[in-house]
């Protein structure tokens, strides 16, 4: 026997002593509380992993990350076709106890992180956090990966931006309007620097230009710095000069001209207008004062330009514009004007076409094109009182007098430099026209308003009636200026 201890019997531990019993159930319950605890914690742990992380081995280190900041944010889960093949990883920063999203596990990531609304040394100290969580739980590669930054602000967005290879920043606002963003990938992303774009409006000091100004300061630019130049008239009164000196512009640069001598009319004030950026996959937006636009109107553009710019050798291609009206009458044909139908000639609704005559009512222009453009209307200037050959056989537009747009048009058929036209249900368009009386209409019709004049967008609604995310995926049908097609092209040929 052992005093005071254990012995065993057959096996099994008895007490001999009063004392060792009380120690033994002590210990007994102690062990059976710490091991309750321990599967207690594996079972969370194995919980939050599952809606948490993902298959890393099946991922590419290369990705991309939307960081949601600083409060909830409102947008819907995105449709299985609309995410990018990459698996976009999403970062929602919260409050304490605070829920701002819902995912698929396959792309659901939530940081709790309390520090949503700290100052600058937390703020990095969050950012930092968020990196580490990245390449733990994603094994991502920074350097090479993009970052879509929403509502961030501060050393948060600057430690962050400095580590990714994109960095992109995009205001609370913009970006639950911008559902499009999440379709693009990685690829597609990269290029987001280096699709810019500069809006010059040209005016006379029209009614219509008060209004139009209001709807370019509430468009949704996502982030981007929009530089903008004014180019009025000689007419342009001391009033309208001086609202357009005061006009705040918080998107980037404004700039104002104002032509001290009128001469040539539109002919040459517009070309002048617009400033060449002889940059690849940089546009100058063209808005005339009686156009009306789409607060969705930039979404589209960048949409379709960073597509663009993904294509293989798009130079081949002459995509010269990107249109934001979608038309309704054919004004280039042989008789006078008639309906396009599109259903007709295979165009399906919920994509883009080729058209080789560029739009005047809403476009932004290739600027590498725009500069050789400006070259071919000096040249068509100094023609203008001379004998010529008819560059556009049997077309109405060889008939037009005083019109900079009949000089695109020629370059578009001699050339085929195509602009890209977006084609919804009932044309609904990123811009339109007003109608207004001046130097090509004398007087408008409801025949004329039912033929010119477009419903808007009001919401990304475009972007759930497209059929392909990917615009250039499948063959995209040119037209020419009869609206015959002149050639098929996508975005993988050579």
């Amino acid at each position: 026997m052992i005093q005071g201890g254990w012995k065993r019997r057959r096996g099994l531990q008895t007490c001999s002593l009063p004392s060792g019993c009380k120690a033994h159930a002590i210990f007994k319950l102690v062990t059976s509380v710490v091991v309750g605890v321990l599967v207690l914690i594996a079972v969370v742990l194995k919980w939050r992993g599952s809606a948490l992380t993902v298959r890393v081995s099946s991922l590419s280190r290369a990705r991309v990350v939307h960081v949601l900041g600083n409060r909830c944010i409102q947008w819907r889960v995105p449709r299985d076709e609309e995410v990018s093949g990459d698996s976009i990883i999403y970062v929602q920063l919260k409050r304490a106890h605070t829920k701002c999203i819902q995912h698929r596990e396959e792309t659901a990531v939530v940081v709790d992180n309390n520090q949503i609304t700290c100052g600058q040394r937390e703020t990095e100290f969050c950012a930092s956090k968020i990196v580490k969580y990245l390449k733990l739980n994603y094994d991502v590669d920074l350097k090479t990966s993009a970052l879509v930054c929403v509502d961030c602000s501060g050393s948060l967005k600057l430690f962050l931006s400095q580590r990714f290879e994109t960095s992109i920043s995009v205001p609370a606002r913009d970006y639950s309007q911008a559902t499009w963003l999440h379709s693009l990938g990685l690829n597609v992303l990269k290029n987001w620097p280096k699709v810019k774009f500069e809006i010059n409006v040209v005016t006379t000091c029209r009614e219509t230009l008060y209004p139009l100004l209001e709807e370019l300061r509430e468009t949704l630019f996502i982030g981007d710095q929009v530089n903008l130049e004014i180019a009025a008239e000689s007419t342009a009164t001391e009033d309208c000069l001086d609202y357009i000196d005061d006009y705040d512009w918080p998107y980037g640069f404004k700039r104002v001209r104002h032509r001290l001598v009128s001469s040539g009319g539109p002919q040459i004030a517009i070309p002048e207008a617009v400033r060449p950026l002889p940059v690849e996959n940089s546009y100058s937006v063209l808005l005339e004062d009686d156009v009306m636009i789409s607060r969705q109107f930039y979404s589209w553009l960048k949409f379709v330009g960073l597509q663009l710019a993904d294509v293989q050798n798009a130079r081949k291609h002459r995509y010269f514009s990107i249109s934001l009206y979608t038309p309704r009458v054919l004004e280039t044909g042989h008789a006078q004007r008639g309906k396009i139908d599109y259903e007709q000639h295979g165009v399906k609704r919920g994509g883009v076409f080729g058209f080789e005559v560029p739009c005047s009512w809403g476009a932004a222009f290739n600027g590498v094109y725009w500069k050789e453009a400006l070259l071919y209307f000096q040249k068509r200037h100094d023609e203008e009182q001379k004998p010529r050959r008819v560059i556009i056989p049997r077309s109405r537009v060889t008939g037009w007098k005083g019109s900079w747009k009949k000089w695109l048009i020629e370059l578009g058929y001699t050339q085929h430099w195509t602009t890209i036209y977006p084609i919804f249900l009932n044309e609904t368009s990123f811009s339109t026209n007003k109608l207004m009386v001046g130097e090509h209409i004398g007087h408008v019709t409801e025949e004329m308003r039912r033929n010119y004049t477009v419903p808007l967008f009001t919401s990304s609604v475009w972007f759930e009636q497209l059929r392909r995310t990917n615009l250039f995926v499948e063959k995209i049908t040119v037209f020419d200026a009869f609206f015959t097609p002149v050639v098929e092209w996508r975005s993988s040929s050579d």
